[in-house]
């Protein structure tokens, strides 16, 4: 196409334009969303076996391609960046006019899914009741809208102020990460996210990691089936014992909390034997970490310190970390972000349900 100005594919510059380069830019990478790796870490690691650094470097060839065709049709046809419009332009308008009503789609179920979230983390968060639900989510709405109609110049500043919000956790998430692994193990920096022989297979998404404890289980519904049994819940993040409560409450297991290992190892040796039927362990504690508080737990002159089921609780997946948590004393592995079947499968398990 030689004229491929506006007037040529039968448009005319209606809308005035609001924002610079930078404030395209900085849309662009809030829709990208940086904090994504930071919220699957755990369980991208998990199902890669430590891979999570390969796993993104490979997912970066298709979206290249997708980014390099995209700036291709932007510059072929600059009337929108919609693939409603390139289809239809480059393809044929039938399938265009359904791609147009597919991205619609996704531009009305996406923002529900959020405000579906947002509603759930809240009620979560703040321990509110079931119907707070219905609460939160009109207001997130209320309060989107709010913001849209203030205007183009107004949301693009807020969403400079969430953008920024994000690098700051990203780097908080790195700092907090490098700092682990220097002081909390020992480690120090490594290839191994890319590539560990011990470990890597092309199918990897298909099976397990040989030696640990966490293989499939049929699944069942447990709910009512724990009451009368007890937990001991152990987390410094005071999201995370929200999230397994709330997995765990429909069960009728009631639940103990403790912040860190020793704090864990306080409570286990106040209460009678026999308190505990299974202790749910993060590895990342301060005090005392959760391999300590294993071995510690273990070490105690007390029968049920011998046999009482330890989960270990960790965004950490290389085999040598499920092999470190083992040797401790634990029993089970059971990666970050907690998936419910699996949650359910081990505590199924170790209680004999």
């Amino acid at each position: 196409m030689s004229d491929n100005s506006l007037q040529n594919l039968g448009y005319k510059q209606e809308l005035k334009r609001e924002l610079g380069f930078w404030g395209v830019v900085l849309f662009g990478i809030a829709m990208m969303f940086p904090l994504a790796p930071v919220v699957v870490f755990g369980e991208v690691s998990s199902v890669s076996h430590g891979h999570m650094a390969l796993a993104y470097l490979i997912a970066v060839i298709p979206m290249s391609f997708t980014a390099f065709s995209y700036g291709q049709m932007a510059g072929a046809f600059p009337i929108a960046g919609s693939a409603y419009s390139y289809t239809q332009r480059a393809i044929n308008p039938h399938l265009g006019f359904f791609a147009g009503w597919a991205i619609l789609l996704d531009y009305a179920l996406f923002p529900i899914l959020n405000y579906i979230v947002i509603g759930f983390f809240t009620t979560m968060l703040f321990g509110m009741p079931d119907w707070a639900f219905w609460v939160v989510v009109p207001v997130a709405v209320a309060l989107v809208t709010i913001v849209n109609l203030l205007g183009i110049k107004s949301l693009s500043r807020i969403n400079n102020l969430l953008v920024a919000f994000m690098f700051v956790a990203v780097i908080y998430f790195i700092i907090a990460s490098f700092t682990n692994l220097t002081v909390t193990t020992g480690a120090g920096l490594s290839s191994i996210a890319f590539f560990n022989g011990s470990e890597f297979s092309f199918s990897l998404l298909l099976n397990e990691v040989d030696g640990i404890e966490d293989e499939e289980i049929q699944y069942e519904n447990l709910d009512g089936r724990l009451t009368g049994k007890k937990a001991l819940l152990v987390d410094d993040v005071p999201i995370n014992r929200i999230i397994v409560i709330s997995m765990l409450e429909s069960t009728g297991i009631a639940i103990d909390e403790a912040g860190d290992g020793t704090e864990a190892l306080k409570l286990f040796m106040e209460q009678p034997e026999n308190t505990y039927d299974i202790i749910y362990m993060d590895v990342q504690l301060p005090e005392m970490n959760g391999y300590d508080a294993a071995q510690a737990i273990r070490k105690l002159d007390r029968a049920d310190a011998k046999v009482v089921p330890i989960i270990a609780l960790t965004a950490n997946a290389f085999k040598e970390d499920i092999d470190k948590a083992i040797a401790s004393g634990m029993n089970a592995h059971l990666a970050k972000p907690l998936d419910l079947e699996k949650t359910m499968n081990v505590t199924r398990k170790f209680l004999g349900i």
